[in-house]
């Protein structure tokens, strides 16, 4: 049973906010500052409802400051009868959750907040107690348990240290290489308080990817109304990460490599020569070498971006990451108040451990994303394996079959968690609809459940509510 402490010298509130609670929680009572300072003991209560007035004076708040001052993660509802706003906004300032009128609410509404507050305080635990958890094999933003893992993060440090030497990373699609980039960023003395600047080759136009990468001078070409700074101008004192390096045209390979050589490049109409400083970082899951034999790709500039390399091994050559892996993803939807779930059940860990992940890490995240969210609309505190897609239930792991579309899978999940919460309210704002689902901006919310109708267009038949309530 959690443990209350009610600081109130209000006898009849006293007795009637116990008896409303009687059975839910033990309970101790104090009518005074003095009677408070007896029962108190740091981390002995779950919960403190604390009266703002107690003995005719403003001791409440005294009190409150004397709490926090010991535990500043002590859960604290406040109570009184004597609301104002300037003391209102200095509870909450030093730390209370609640706020509370007595002549508003009626005392089965403060028990119910009561429970409201501690859920969340539980809630919170969780997420420190699986932060902790995670720390202790967690890197800057990596997962490091297996040993293929830390020979990599020692790879990292390596090159993160010296800063300059160009790094090629290679590895099967899904792998994590742009994390292993960010990384290397995020380690680098030198490179760690300037910019990160990632660029996906394949993403670009063909036509105008000389001038983003390079920059142009304003009238170098129709519409070049301004001068514009390219990538490697926005990375200088930081590292520029080009994603599906085998992507580049042969035209751009040439320029790139005199720049690596140089150390100066030129935007596009320009004359300049300008100092490139950054760590260039590449990556892909192309084979160069045989690009290079049907001359595809320069071997010169090959050279140059091998200058140190690090292959990234498929999830399923390292199977002691999954479990931590899947942890963490977890964590990270619990922190953003995205689901309910705070581990998986045993069946679960098991089935990931039997599959073949042909996405790799990409999908084993997006596996735990959806899984999260049919937990958290279920109100389920432990992802099973009737939360997982239908397709990774009916994947013949030994088969090695797929998993796909679990964007889409993910698209569902959301719409669906959305009716559901329209089902329970005859007028909400998307406001209101979205602090309800965990969002903190409301533009994020409707941008994130826009594109997830537009990924699931059989929404208009399943869940027209939804799709209404966005039109």
């Amino acid at each position: 049973m959690d443990k209350l402490l009610i600081v109130d010298d209000d006898k009849a509130f006293r007795d009637a906010l116990t008896q409303q609670c009687n059975g839910r929680y033990r309970i101790e009572h104090a009518e005074s500052a003095e009677m408070f300072r007896k029962a108190f003991r740091p981390y002995a209560f779950d919960l403190i409802v604390l009266d703002m007035r107690l003995e005719h004076d403003r001791d409440g708040l005294d009190i409150l400051n004397e709490i926090m001052e010991v535990d500043p993660y002590q859960l604290v509802i406040v109570v009184t009868k004597y609301v104002d706003t300037e003391t209102h906004i200095a509870a909450i300032e030093s730390g209370a959750q609640l706020y509370l009128n007595k002549d508003e609410f009626s005392i089965p509404f403060i028990k119910q907040m009561i429970g409201v507050v501690l859920q969340q305080g539980h809630l919170r635990r969780r997420v420190a107690s699986l932060e902790k958890r995670l720390a202790e094999v967690d890197s800057p933003d990596m997962v490091i348990g297996s040993p293929e893992m830390r020979e990599i993060q020692q790879r990292i440090n390596l090159v993160a240290a010296d800063g300059k030497v160009s790094v090629l990373i290679r590895g099967e699609s899904g792998t994590g290489k742009e994390l292993v980039a960010r990384n290397i960023h995020q380690l680098s003395p030198r490179r760690k308080d300037g910019p990160f600047v990632a660029v996906s080759i394949a993403g670009m136009n063909r036509t105008t990817i000389h001038s983003e990468i390079f920059g142009h001078e304003r009238g170098a070409f129709t519409g070049a109304a301004t001068q514009h700074k390219g990538f490697i101008e926005e990375a200088h004192g930081g590292t520029l990460f080009l994603d599906e390096i085998g992507d580049l045209d042969p035209e751009t390979q040439v320029k790139l490599l005199r720049v690596l050589e140089s150390r100066t490049f030129q935007r596009l109409g320009g004359t300049k020569e300008i100092d490139a400083d950054f760590q260039l970082v590449t990556a892909t899951n192309r084979n160069l070498d045989a690009m290079i034999e049907r001359g595809e790709f320069r071997e010169d500039l090959y050279y140059r971006l091998q200058a140190f390399e690090i292959r990234v091994p498929p999830l399923r050559n390292h199977p002691k990451d999954i479990s931590p892996l899947a942890e963490h993803f977890l964590a990270e939807m619990l922190k953003a108040n995205r689901t309910t779930a705070t581990g998986f059940d045993h069946p679960v860990l098991a089935l990931f451990m039997r599959s073949k992940w042909p996405g790799n890490v990409r999908e084993l995240r997006n596996v735990v994303e959806y899984s999260a969210i049919q937990a958290r609309a279920r109100q389920d505190e432990t992802i099973r394996l009737e939360h997982l897609p239908a397709s990774m239930i009916g994947t013949n792991t030994s088969s090695g079959a797929e998993i796909t579309d679990f964007h889409r899978c993910l698209a569902r999940a959301e719409v669906e968690f959305c009716s559901r919460a329209l089902a329970q309210h005859d007028r909400i704002t998307k406001s209101e609809l979205a602090g309800q689902l965990g969002y903190n901006d409301r533009f994020v919310f409707q941008r994130r459940l826009r594109k997830a109708l537009a990924l699931f267009p059989e929404a208009n038949e399943e869940f027209p509510d939804v799709v209404h309530f966005f039109a």
